[in-house]
């Protein structure tokens, strides 16, 4: 046994690694410095693959149009009656436990570069990431119930 374990050991001691340039690997790490080094905000599309440079205040610009052509602005006390409401309901209905309260996440929007006019005037689409999990239950209740009525 004790043989087999100095071989073993001599066999890791010997084990020499390569560094092996190749052209691609060398350009992608250039691509992430510079990704990594670029002061500009790189957003995703809708229904594509590609990212586009913005600038912050571009950026702003187009979240804030989204918001405001989807939400109405309301204070903190709404949002918080909101919670407790969805406690109350997740409480009559026996969900609690399977129903986490909903986190307070920042949305953002994604580019439709596929739409007419994107290079005049670009639109986006808004992602809101902290919609809570009781509008799921709302819907499969109402998708049961719509069932009943149609049997």
């Amino acid at each position: 046994m004790k043989e087999f374990e100095e071989g073993l050991i001599n066999i890791i001691e010997s084990v020499k690694f390569k560094h092996v340039r190749n052209s691609f690997q060398s350009k992608l790490k250039a691509d992430i410095n510079k990704i990594k080094q670029d002061k500009q905000l790189y957003i995703p599309t809708d229904k594509t693959n590609n990212y586009y440079k913005l600038n912050d205040t571009q950026y702003e610009n187009l979240l804030n149009k989204c918001v405001i052509k989807e939400y109405r602005k309301t204070g903190a006390q709404a949002t918080h009656e909101v919670a407790i409401e969805d406690k109350n309901i997740a409480e009559r209905l026996d969900l609690t436990d399977r129903i986490e309260t909903t986190a307070k996440r920042e949305a953002f929007i994604t580019l439709k570069d596929h739409k007419s006019n994107f290079q005049n005037k670009p639109t986006c689409r808004l992602i809101n990431p902290c919609k809570p999990e009781l509008g799921k239950v709302s819907k499969q209740k109402i998708s049961h119930v719509i069932n009943e009525v149609k049997a």
